[in-house]
């Protein structure tokens, strides 16, 4: 079940809470208060589905056999404890699902169900009981947010596999490269995001675009001083999805208003390449000039860099004859 999905499951079952409070229901204890509403139970195994004869569970060999041993050895040591298991599963915010750890802690008034801040920002009603959340009542819960902030918590990818726990201090960090958060399309305009084993079908699919095994490609554009003069018009686009040093890299490249824009994304890699950076070297060659230089690239979550190159530099001022330009890409790791 997705979070969306069960963040609107709370939503119906908060309306039935409050029709059990306003009929004077009682809590037997603390087991059967009614006001507690069930959280999602955590998997005991990476739930990624394996498909041996896909090349991304290539990819995801590792992560697969190294969250099956990391579950297994977290479940024999560490969650034996009911107030470990008891405090993981409260730890998540009823309705986005993330973790409380580090977002801020808001607490019903009425029900005592906490959500994260930003959650409790975008509605005016509690999700829970359905209480009307006045701006001058809302306060954070400073108490919880500082007992949370000491206790290793999950990784909010957790149900991707991923068995790291961490303390408020560590968190930002891990998850803004953790290797087992979920891929978005790098695509302008796909709002796709998914399994990092669902991205190649995604990709050939919904755009068209295959897969390419190996570290560099050359891209030739034929006619380009034709097409220079109408991508005031026209945007072309050149878009290559590379498999090398056990990761997928996306390639861009964008014919628009008389410039060459690159864009270089690295989407998901193997656990061991998670924190490893990348570059592209390229070699933009025609008949008048070649450019050469390396571009660093980016995770699809991280702030992303684009080469603008100016398609006038490319053509020579005293020949009207067509060119072709030939765009060679080689992937390789940075030292």
């Amino acid at each position: 079940m997705s979070s969306v999905t069960y963040g609107q499951c709370l939503l119906y079952r908060g309306s039935d809470v409050q029709s059990g409070l306003e009929g004077g229901h009682e809590a037997g204890g603390l087991g059967n208060d009614p006001r507690e509403l069930p959280r999602p139970k955590r998997s005991a195994f990476n739930i990624s589905k394996y498909n041996s004869t896909s090349i991304v569970n290539k990819l995801l060999g590792e992560h697969d056999m190294i969250g099956h041993l990391a579950h297994q050895k977290d479940s024999e040591t560490h969650l034996q404890c009911l107030n470990c298991s008891e405090v993981d599963t409260m730890a998540d915010c009823g309705v986005c699902l993330d973790p409380l750890q580090g977002a801020g802690i808001f607490s019903c008034l009425m029900c005592g169900n906490n959500t994260c801040w930003p959650c409790s920002l975008q509605v005016d009603k509690c999700p829970f009981c359905r209480a009307a959340l006045l701006p001058d009542f809302r306060v954070r819960n400073l108490g919880m947010e500082r007992l949370l902030a000491k206790l290793a918590l999950p990784c909010k990818n957790y149900r991707w596999g991923c068995n790291r726990r961490l303390v408020e201090s560590e968190r930002s960090s891990h998850e803004e490269e953790c290797s087992f958060s979920p891929v978005t399309c790098p695509l302008h305009l796909c709002k796709w995001h998914g399994e990092n084993e669902h991205f190649v079908e995604h990709m050939k699919q919904s755009h068209s675009i295959s897969l390419l095994v190996g570290n560099g490609i050359t891209i030739e554009i034929s006619k380009f001083r034709t097409k220079t003069i109408l991508s005031d018009k026209k945007t072309r686009k050149y878009i290559v999805s590379l498999f090398c040093h056990s990761a997928i890299f996306t390639c861009k490249v964008f014919l628009h208003k008389k410039k060459l824009r690159m864009v270089f994304l690295k989407v998901c890699s193997a656990e061991s390449y998670s924190k490893k950076h990348f570059g592209a070297w390229l070699e933009i060659s025609s008949s008048f000039r070649t450019l050469k230089g390396i571009m660093p690239i980016a995770q699809c979550s991280q702030n992303v860099k684009e080469l603008d190159i100016s398609c006038q530099s490319l053509v020579s001022p005293w020949k009207k004859s067509e060119e072709q330009v030939k765009i060679t890409i080689t992937i390789r790791p940075l030292s």
